[in-house]
């Protein structure tokens, strides 16, 4: 009797092994179907329903955390356009999340560099120098001449919670600030020296005054 006992058990044993394969590729295949990006939409076990109506409530808030995000670089964008002063921003390894349009014509980059190394795109030695100090940690600052211009170039070491995420740099426009303070100091010379001659005279009736030689009536 071993050997049909023997037989029977193996016939039983195999037929189970295929029986739970079945059984659990048939459990299986509903949740293997499922649509992780509409998870209402899917029928399957009530069990895991309420699992589904988290990953529904978790996507919902990530839709909407995006939309702010897409709200809040639009707004970006729009405000740094229209300004006159440059202003790039980099990464933490050095490479260029934004540029606004006057930046990108001052360092005659295209707009179209976002992403590469800033040090690459950028050729001018001195802006990169100071970029590479900011990427230390350390602020840094020179003026420099671009094009027909004199600019500050600034950069500004960006940090969150202490911790290096970036760097700012600012192009600021000197040129008229020169042309004006170049303007005041000619004005100021032109005005000591047309004072000169008759300040000059008043001094000297004033010792002629204070000597005695002259009554203050004669002066």
């Amino acid at each position: 009797m071993k050997w049909p006992i023997l037989l029977i058990l193996s016939a039983a044993a195999l037929l189970s092994l295929w029986l739970a394969n079945r059984l659990s590729q048939a459990i299986v295949r509903p949740l293997n179907a499922l649509d992780l990006n509409a998870p209402l939409a899917n029928h399957t076990y009530p069990e895991i329903q309420p699992l589904l109506q988290r990953l529904e409530n978790q996507q919902e808030q990530l839709r909407q955390q995006s939309q702010e995000l897409a709200r809040h670089e639009r707004e970006f964008h729009t405000a740094t356009k229209a300004l006159p002063e440059g202003l790039v921003l980099l990464s933490s390894a050095g490479a260029i999340l934004s540029i606004n349009p006057a930046a990108s014509g001052l360092l005659n980059v295209t707009q179209n560099c976002v992403g590469a190394d800033f040090s690459v795109a950028n050729r001018n030695s001195v802006i990169s120098a100071l970029a590479e100090t900011a990427l230390t940690g350390k602020k840094a600052e020179q003026t420099v001449t671009l094009g027909e211009g004199t600019y500050l170039a600034a950069a500004r070491p960006v940090k969150t919670d202490g911790v290096l995420s970036g760097v700012a740099v600012l192009l600021l426009d000197l040129t008229q600030k020169q042309k004006a303070e170049s303007l005041r100091r000619e004005f100021t010379a032109n005005v000591s020296h047309e004072l000169k001659t008759p300040l000059h005279a008043i001094s000297g009736y004033a010792e002629l005054l204070k000597s005695g030689l002259v009554q203050s009536t004669d002066a």
